[in-house]
């Protein structure tokens, strides 16, 4: 299965201004891992997640004649090794423990 992540964070920059970044995650869950994400987890969870970081690069060459160039994409993915639902405000039940492969 493929999720999606976001990752939030802010600060003051030099001028004491607040700043704030969201970044987007792919990752990838397998098997039992797959099944819990499908079944148990909503838009809008907390979760943590660990695992590996997985690159893949490929080329792509871009127009024609003296006008063609050569792009080198690199996409990277998280191979999920462990992944628990944490207790957010909304929540008062206890997060369930982590699932493992």
């Amino acid at each position: 299965m493929l999720l999606s992540l976001t990752t939030q964070s802010s600060w003051k920059d030099a001028n004491e201004e607040y700043q704030h970044k969201v970044e987007w995650h792919r990752l990838i869950a397998w098997n039992g891992l797959g099944e819990y994400a499908a079944n148990k987890l909503r838009k809008g969870d907390h979760l943590y997640v660990e695992g590996t970081l997985v690159s893949s690069t490929y080329q792509k060459e871009i127009g024609k004649g003296k006008n063609k160039t050569k792009l080198t994409l690199t996409s990277w993915q998280v191979k999920v090794q462990s992944i628990r639902k944490l207790n957010t405000a909304k929540s008062t039940k206890p997060a369930p423990a982590p699932v493992e492969p």
